[in-house]
């Protein structure tokens, strides 16, 4: 997703305004306030508030794609790319904190077709994550086990620890490097002795 300087511009400012008010709360006008924009730039750029919501999830998205080619290019190890891939996503929870929170919380308030497409925005990222699962089976450095499976047990583990550690009211000093360790151990070597 390839963005000018304004684009980028009204998605920063989407990103505030959506981490403090969550999606529904939040209005065109206060983006392009908070962007120093007219309400039609916004509207010359993106469709809606839901494509604008739509694309600043993209772009998020596509930010950890990169992260995942990389590693990949550059042939990292399987243990490696992973631990890119927890730590990427413990950082957009930490960082993007509030937008975080909109993301999970307005979820269950949105139309059927708005869940659909964040559905597909989220298969295409766990798309390239089951990539890198197929090829260490392929390698023989994961059993053969099912990759979507594994990929959605990943992630469950990612996203719990980002709730519990980032999201959650009881403020925590956690350290990213640490819980990216504990997270890839539990992930590999599971709770059994």
């Amino acid at each position: 997703m390839e963005l000018n300087d304004k684009e980028r511009m009204i998605l920063d400012a989407a990103a505030e305004v959506f981490a403090d008010k969550g999606f529904f709360k939040a209005t065109v006008s206060e983006i392009a306030n908070e962007a120093g924009v007219a309400k039609g730039t916004i509207y010359f750029y993106f469709e809606s508030k839901r494509d604008l919501f739509k694309s600043l999830i993209t772009s998020k998205t596509e930010a950890l794609h990169q992260g995942i080619r990389k590693g990949q290019q550059k042939g990292e190890s399987f243990e490696n790319q992973i631990k890119e891939i927890i730590s990427s996503k413990l950082k957009f929870f930490a960082e993007e904190e509030g937008l975080a929170k909109s993301i999970i919380y307005d979820y269950a308030g949105m139309d059927e077709g708005f869940k659909l497409e964040l559905w597909e925005l989220r298969n295409k990222h766990t798309e390239k994550i089951a990539e890198i699962f197929q090829k260490a089976i392929d390698d023989g450095v994961l059993r053969n086990i099912s990759v979507d499976d594994t990929v959605t047990v990943l992630l469950g583990t990612v996203h719990a620890f980002g709730y519990k550690n980032y999201l959650s009211p009881v403020e925590e000093d956690v350290s990213i490097a640490e819980t990216v360790d504990i997270i890839y151990d539990l992930f590999m070597q599971g709770v059994q002795k």
